[in-house]
């Protein structure tokens, strides 16, 4: 098992985690199943390397289960690749610094909504 899947491995037993990625019914329901909800109801971007990215593009499913704006850390540039179900990853080069700005004003907007 991969030190990721470790660290995630009390995720992957939720009912609301499950339900999200689409593995199917059931599930564990209880205080993990509760803060993994409302960290993803709360979340209003994601932030994430190359590697995950790359990774995931072939791995997610067609909806991939962020439902926000993904900001792509990269020395590449690639235009926004939007997805089924709100996710539209972001995936330029740049200064790092300038990609939080962008992604704390994606945040920004996405909490200021009614």
């Amino acid at each position: 098992m991969t030190k990721w899947s470790e660290l995630q491995a009390w995720l992957f037993p939720q009912r609301w985690f499950r339900e999200n990625l689409k593995l199917g019914e059931g599930g564990e329901e209880g205080i993990d199943n509760d803060i993994a909800r409302a960290t993803y109801e709360r979340t209003g971007a994601s932030v994430m390397g190359k590697r995950m990215f790359d990774l995931g593009e072939q791995a997610w499913p067609e909806e991939a289960p962020f439902h926000t704006p993904v900001f792509v850390v990269t020395h590449t540039k690639r235009d926004p690749w939007e997805r089924p179900g709100g996710t539209t990853f972001h995936v330029r080069r740049g200064r790092r610094l300038r990609w939080f700005s962008r992604a704390s004003a994606s945040i920004s907007s996405v909490m200021s909504s009614p």
